[in-house]
């Protein structure tokens, strides 16, 4: 029998439900046993990186690993982290970056990327680039042609109303950012209730305030057993704390 319920997730704690259901994908324990696998710095990013990690009991801490960011004025940030996340046959490979990495990428492996935007409707995504010369998605763009799996991780707070296509076409002349569409599989908070539990999900509401802007109100419907599990889980995932910059 089919039920209704709903849930309240920061944008932290959806991306805690991302990380996880990136973790789970045929794709991505493949490539943790017999290929590559690599997370790009990113704050979505860090939450994936640990989960992984912890699968191959190694620690992690997500401060620092991540390359452009937005912050309210005034915050002080920790040194970035050097280096991405690179695994290889279940090991870390340390010292090296996504530049490093790409390379040696082709069929089998997996590159993880966060984006800046995600226009449900159309399935698309897109990337605000501070690099001049186009930064990590250079990288994206060679792995996706040598024929390695794209992944985009990407929080429900950052929908926008046009496909990224369109808003890179309206973004060409501006002053400020460029913005890149990402050409990979696109994973949300909604993607990831269906791909963990076989749950349909729509967002109901949204907002907050003292930490809780970004978040939004899911509307979950699915079986009984499912919607029972899925609350199980989402015991430890609903208070995330803030991502530590």
């Amino acid at each position: 029998v089919k039920m209704k319920a709903q849930v309240f997730l920061t944008p932290a704690a959806g991306k805690k439900l991302i990380a996880r259901a990136v973790c789970r994908l045929p794709e991505v324990v493949s490539a943790m046993k017999d290929r590559t696998i690599v997370i790009i710095k990113g704050t979505g990013n860090a939450y994936i990186a640990e989960e992984l990690l912890h699968q191959i009991h190694e620690p992690f801490t997500g401060k620092g690993f991540y390359r452009g960011i937005s912050v309210p004025p005034g915050t002080e940030l920790s040194p970035l982290q050097k280096e991405d996340l690179v695994i290889r046959k279940g090991r870390r490979i340390h010292g090296m970056t996504v530049f490093d990495a790409v390379d040696s990428l082709g069929p089998g492996d997996v590159l993880v990327k966060g984006a800046n935007a995600v226009h449900l409707a159309s399935g698309t995504c897109g990337v605000l680039i501070g690099n001049p010369t186009g930064g990590t998605m250079n990288a994206v763009r060679q792995a996706k042609a040598q024929g390695a799996e794209v992944l985009f991780a990407v929080g429900v707070e950052k929908r926008v109303d046009v496909p990224a296509d369109q808003l890179a076409v309206h973004n060409e002349g501006a002053a400020g950012l460029r913005f890149f569409p990402g050409d990979g599989k696109i994973i949300t908070e909604l993607d990831a209730f269906s791909q963990l539990y076989g749950i349909q999900a729509e967002i109901l509401a949204a907002g907050g305030v003292a930490g809780a802007e970004g978040s939004a109100c899911f509307l979950l419907e699915g079986e009984e057993d499912a919607l029972a599990q899925c609350f199980k889980d989402l015991e430890d995932i609903r208070n995330v704390p803030l991502y530590e910059v």
